[in-house]
């Protein structure tokens, strides 16, 4: 009876963050209230209390779950390949899991976001990983990278960080309907880039 009345709470408290993700991704985080999702799901605010303190708390937890998801597509890459080919593949996987990111907490108010220390602890750390993963599965593998005495830690930065700008610059100019001077499929940016990175390397 016990195992089941935990079961029952863990499955309430998965049906907050499910309709909590879909609210912010509709209204965005800052904008969605608690008395919204609690509305949403037909409960009380107390009954929302029972599993969380705050909204923020809602967040931590999703950020938690992405963090585990994008951990999990990581370890199922083939880190066998030749690294041109892992690098495209993390370069294919990373925009996706990105845009899914961003369309899940819908952010309007960056900088409040980027107050949050435990927010701030947990994109460091993700960041950490994935530069980490680069670092050892495409730059060090890299000849040219080793003969010409960069600083390994750094470049795989920069290809991360190179690559988070673009995606979300690719982000904006879609919801901003610009139009760019050039046209490529998203598949053929994917193959530019993982090629110029390679070749830089080699």
């Amino acid at each position: 009876m016990g195992r089941l009345s935990v079961e029952k709470k863990e499955a309430k408290k998965e049906k907050i963050i499910e309709k909590s993700m879909e609210l912010f991704k509709e209204n965005g985080y800052h904008a969605t209230k608690v008395e919204e999702i609690t509305k949403a799901l037909g409960i009380s605010k107390g009954n929302f209390y029972t599993y969380f303190n705050s909204k923020e708390e809602v967040l931590y937890e999703i950020l938690d779950i992405m963090k585990e998801q994008r951990m999990d597509l990581l370890h199922e890459m083939d880190v066998n390949k030749d690294p041109k080919e892992v690098l495209r593949d993390f370069a294919e996987s990373h925009r996706h899991f990105f845009l899914k990111y961003l369309k899940r907490v819908n952010l309007q108010n960056i900088e409040a976001f980027l107050k949050d220390e435990k927010i701030v602890l947990h994109i460091e750390e993700v960041q950490d990983i994935l530069i980490e993963f680069l670092q050892k599965n495409v730059v060090e593998r890299m000849e040219g990278s080793k003969n010409k005495g960069y600083n390994l830690r750094f470049i795989a930065e920069f290809i991360f960080i190179s690559m988070d700008a673009f995606f979300l610059d690719e982000r904006l100019t879609e919801k901003l309907e610009i139009k760019r001077k050039y046209e490529l499929t998203m598949e053929n940016r994917i193959d530019q880039i993982t090629e110029f990175i390679y070749n830089a390397l080699k």
